[in-house]
């Protein structure tokens, strides 16, 4: 897998769509919901575990899931930038936003939760596969998403520097992988016989959790989920079915990666070179031809297909290092500053942007899959040529459900997004 070029940087976030059976999960935690509590107005109950299920169950060594709203909005702040680059319904819809007068706010339709991770430990995300490749990345973010929808986006951020450019393929191909779809991609090494997240205090490495894939069995009529996935949902139980996968076995790859063309000198590089662009663009799944922009001495490169939106910043100049944690700058040599805003903006506004176009997607599958259940409960009734109360309420919630969708997609239209 070694190659003689090299990534100076990359940065990953793998990005977990997935739906929640709200009314299984009500019925089950009815303390998160009393009387007529609106199903957004109960996620901070039902993930801090006051519905019964301990909050310290929480993953061992990194803490509980902790809400995290936008709450200062002064020209210095974060949310001031990334608000204002989104159409002002957007801003009301898909932000998490704590402003003090709106209590009440009935547009708000997210909730964002994060885990802290200690400045006095490292959380590696490792894996390996069965003809002996593997890597890990530190990860330097965790944060999760819960719509009014019903749909969750589950967004993990990873980050290493001056790594071989086959183990930083490696790195976006393989750890998004989520399940295998059969018993071949295991052996053959398309999916990973081993994930872990792995927590490094000092000389000490303890194994927060892992999967090595040795017995892999559906869950009703859901994939196998790996534990890594599963540890974080820790509030959620996918073995009762609260939750399943919106998208296939991969997690969706937003990634930002520099390569060192200074590395490319000779023939077995330069032959290596195109495939390696191609490969971190695109994931085999090219769509069309990237986006090429100049900034200075670098090329910049916009990859975009179903599967993932990746940037490729092609130079030979030293990279300017930076504490993955806090997104602060010490450079070793003075980079363009058309580079620098790039790079923070991957982190910002296009980070927020895929999130929000993936939630699009992602609440447009779960409401075909729910169209589809009530259409087969209205063909069983006219089939027994009765209409039934629990057909007449499935068929009125999937109608509050268009209504609102038709509210987010007619004032949201991709043109909208952003200005």
């Amino acid at each position: 897998m070694a190659t003689s070029l090299v990534f100076q940087r990359l940065h990953t976030y793998f990005l977990f769509p997935f739906a929640l059976d709200k009314e299984a999960i009500q019925a089950d935690h009815p303390q998160a919901w009393p009387g007529k509590t609106r199903w957004i107005d109960g996620l901070d109950s039902w993930i801090a575990g006051e519905s019964g299920r301990c909050a310290s169950q929480g993953m061992a060594g990194l803490g509980a899931w902790k809400r995290s709203s936008y709450s200062e909005f002064d020209l210095n702040s974060p949310a001031y930038s990334d608000l204002l680059f989104f159409h002002s319904i957007i801003r009301h819809v898909f932000f998490d936003t704590n402003i003090g007068r709106h209590p009440d706010d009935q547009e708000n339709q997210l909730r964002c939760y994060t885990i802290d991770l200690s400045a006095s430990a490292r959380l590696w995300f490792e894996g390996s596969d069965a003809l002996g490749r593997g890597a890990h990345a530190e990860v330097t973010d965790l944060r999760l998403y819960l719509s009014g929808q019903g749909i969750g986006v589950l967004s993990i951020g990873v980050a290493t520097e001056v790594i071989d450019a086959g183990e930083a393929l490696w790195i976006n191909r393989r750890l998004r992988k989520l399940y295998p779809v059969d018993a071949d991609s295991v052996r053959q090494g398309r999916t990973p016989n081993w994930l872990a997240l792995r927590l490094e205090r000092g000389s000490q490495v303890e194994t927060v959790c892992e999967e090595r894939f040795e017995h892999p069995e559906m869950v009703g009529f859901y994939p196998p989920l790996p534990n890594t996935i599963k540890s974080l949902l820790y509030f959620a139980d996918y073995s009762l079915e609260e939750y399943e996968p919106v998208l296939d076995e991969n997690m969706l790859v937003y990634s930002y990666g520099e390569l060192d063309t200074g590395s490319v000198s000779n023939r077995e590089s330069s032959a290596a070179f195109e495939p390696t662009v191609e490969d971190f663009l695109y994931l085999g799944h090219k769509h069309a031809e990237a986006t090429k922009q100049s900034f200075g001495g670098a090329t910049m490169l916009f990859g975009f297909t179903a599967h993932s939106c990746s940037i490729l910043q092609l130079g030979s100049a030293p990279a300017e290092r930076q504490d993955a944690r806090d997104h602060r700058y010490a450079p070793t040599a003075a980079p363009a500053q058309d580079d620098l805003e790039v790079f923070k903006t991957f982190h910002t506004r296009y980070y927020l942007m895929t999130v929000v176009a993936l939630f699009y997607r992602a609440v447009l599958l779960d409401f075909h899959e729910r169209s589809a259940l009530v259409s087969r409960r209205l063909l069983q009734d006219q089939q027994s040529g009765r209409l039934t109360l629990p057909s007449i309420t499935m068929v009125n919630e999937l109608r509050t459900e268009f209504l609102k969708m038709g509210y987010l997609f007619d004032s949201s239209s991709p043109n909208m997004l952003w200005y």
